[in-house]
Formats: C-alpha cells, sequence, structure tokens
C-alpha cells in the first residue's frame, strides 16, 4: 500500500532517510577531520546559521553529535532548511550526488517536495523539475536570478509568497525578451515584438505568451501589488506560472541559440 503523501509533515522512514542521504553524501564524503578547511567552514555556517550558537573557536564549532540531535528534533520543515542551507553551503563537488540522493528518498517516502534547483519545492513531476531545472541554467543573469527568487518564494515552508513568485517567473521571461530585443526598458508586449522579428515565433506561442503577461497585467493586479497578490494568489497558479514561465524561457533560449543570436 502506497503511503499517504507527506506534504505537511515528515514520518521516521523520511527523517531517516534523509539523515542517511546527508551522512553518506556529505559528511562521509568531507571526512571527519576538523582541520579540514570545508569541513570546518560547513561546521561553523550550520553552528551560526541554524543552531545559532556562539561559536568562539573555530574548530570546535560543531560536534556531529549536536548536529545530529538538531536533525532528529527539529520542526519537519526545518529538516527541509537544514537540507537546503547544506546544499548552499558546500561546493559543487558535493551538490550533485547529495541532491539526487535526497530527491530518491523524496520519491521512495513519497514526500510532496523535492530539490529543484538549490529549494526543496512542492513540485513532483519528473518533466516539470527539469523544465524549471533548464532555465536556472539559462545564460541571462537577471532571468536566473528571478527564477531562483521565484522558487525561494513559492518553496517557502512556513510563508509562502505565491503574488510575489509570480511576479518573479513572468519578470525571468520579460528579462530574456529584452535581452534578444537589446532593449532593457521595453515592456514585454514591445519585446515581444522584436523577439518575433527575430524569431519567427509561431502566432500561437507569441499569443500564449502575450495571454500570460496581460493576466499578470490585469488591473494592475500581479505585477503592480494593487492588490494583496500573495493572499489573492494560490500555490496553484503560483506553480503553474514557474513552470510554464520556465518553458517559455527554455524555447526562446533555444530558438534564439539555433538562429546564432547571442544572449548575455
Amino acid at each position: 500500500m502506497e503511503k499517504v503523501i507527506q506534504k505537511n509533515g515528515m514520518d521516521d522512514d523520511l527523517r531517516n532517510g534523509l539523515w542517511n542521504a546527508f551522512h553518506e553524501q556529505i559528511r562521509r564524503k568531507m571526512g571527519p577531520f576538523s582541520h579540514d578547511s570545508e569541513v570546518r567552514d560547513l561546521d561553523n555556517r550550520i553552528a551560526r546559521g541554524l543552531l545559532k550558537k556562539v561559536v568562539e573557536d573555530p574548530f570546535a564549532a560543531l560536534s556531529r553529535g549536536e548536529e545530529k540531535q538538531y536533525f532528529f528534533h527539529c520542526q519537519w520543515y526545518e529538516v527541509y532548511d537544514f537540507l537546503e542551507f547544506v546544499s548552499k553551503n558546500v561546493s559543487s563537488y558535493y551538490t550533485e550526488a547529495f541532491v539526487e540522493s535526497v530527491n530518491d528518498v523524496l520519491v521512495a517516502e513519497n514526500s510532496a517536495y523535492r530539490f529543484v534547483g538549490d529549494e526543496i519545492v512542492p513540485i513532483t513531476d519528473d518533466n516539470e523539475i527539469k523544465s524549471v531545472d533548464e532555465a536556472l541554467t539559462c545564460p541571462i543573469s537577471s532571468a536566473r536570478k528571478n527564477l531562483e527568487h521565484a522558487l525561494a518564494l513559492f518553496g517557502d515552508r512556513k510563508e509562502p509568497k505565491y503574488g510575489k513568485s509570480v511576479q518573479c517567473s513572468i519578470s525571468a521571461v520579460e528579462a530574456v525578451c529584452k535581452s534578444i530585443a537589446e532593449d532593457r526598458e521595453a515592456t514585454l508586449g514591445k519585446a515581444l515584438d522584436k523577439v518575433d522579428e527575430l524569431l519567427h515565433l509561431h502566432p500561437s506561442f507569441k499569443k500564449a505568451l502575450g495571454s500570460l503577461y496581460g493576466y499578470t497585467n490585469k488591473d494592475g493586479n500581479i505585477r503592480h501589488a494593487t492588490l494583496d497578490t500573495d493572499r489573492d494568489v494560490d500555490s496553484a497558479t503560483a506553480k503553474f506560472m514557474l513552470v510554464t514561465c520556465s518553458a517559455f524561457v527554455n524555447y526562446i533560449v533555444a530558438e534564439a541559440a539555433a538562429k546564432g543570436i547571442e544572449l548575455k
């Protein structure tokens, strides 16, 4: 019998599996020696950033017992905070295998969350995850930053900001279009006309993108924050916009590359 999806909690099997992923992919690979600069740096960051300890001796900032005690007694959402924190504070040498191992546990234990980029968010569909992950490699830094921010706002387990996440998602598309149009001051509508001129977009695609932008501008509601957007936009809408805008970014970047248009 399949487990009920774990969204607002975490059973022992899930917590144990996540600890094992962290221990095997981070602690065991790093080694136990506190004099190693990378180990010591992570210890210090966890001690200060998560455990809120007063650290006077960098060589004794965190014991493995303290770390394990925190992991197994903190709130369920704090486990995810811990894993995100680790992912953001170790070198890229460790992150790929660590994220993959954590996601394997999340799948096996039917968690409602997955690592996407550096954030653990309530997205479980593999195609959606791949789309967002690909968009996070976009060569346009402003687009990447907007998507990273959209992910963080959407995935905040204590106080998600869905309206602001939608703002950031559509802003990523806008950033790509402005880059191709070479007009940083243009609205998305104006930039899209230039993108269409250069890339020869399918009329239905251009219409869909324009409609998406129109939704975020309707009555000045989302992009201009005349409403309480984080109250009026729900999780499903924020997720749809994040995934859809990521797909649009990927499509436009691919089309530009195929036509030899440099993006930066």
